[in-house]
């Protein structure tokens, strides 16, 4: 399912409540917030997965993404992408904590 960000009811609110923070430097702070959470969510998840990549994770995603070049820009790419993340480091953690589910070991 393809969720068009810039007509989606959250991306417009967000957009509105940066505006009355500060009118271009609101908008853009929430691009860079958008860039930043995904940046740690990104170490958080790599962290559950793969224990001491969280760092990497967090490098990789805030400093050479395209994320980093287009945080200052007014798109909904940033935010789109903590949320995505969010839901996969929530899905993740649901899935470890389930009965249904068996820890895996890694390297068999």
């Amino acid at each position: 399912m393809v969720i068009n960000t810039s007509t989606h009811p959250l991306y417009p609110a967000l957009l509105r409540l940066g505006s009355r923070v500060r009118l271009l430097g609101g908008l853009v702070a929430i691009s860079v917030l958008g860039a930043w959470l995904a940046a740690v969510l990104a170490a958080l998840l790599a962290e559950t997965i793969r224990p001491r990549r969280g760092p990497a994770a967090l490098w990789l995603v805030g400093a050479m993404s395209p994320l980093a070049v287009d945080a200052t820009w007014v798109l909904a790419h940033a935010p789109a992408a903590a949320a995505v993340a969010a839901m996969l480091l929530a899905a993740e953690r649901a899935a470890r904590l389930s009965p249904l589910t068996t820890p895996r070991r890694h390297g068999r």
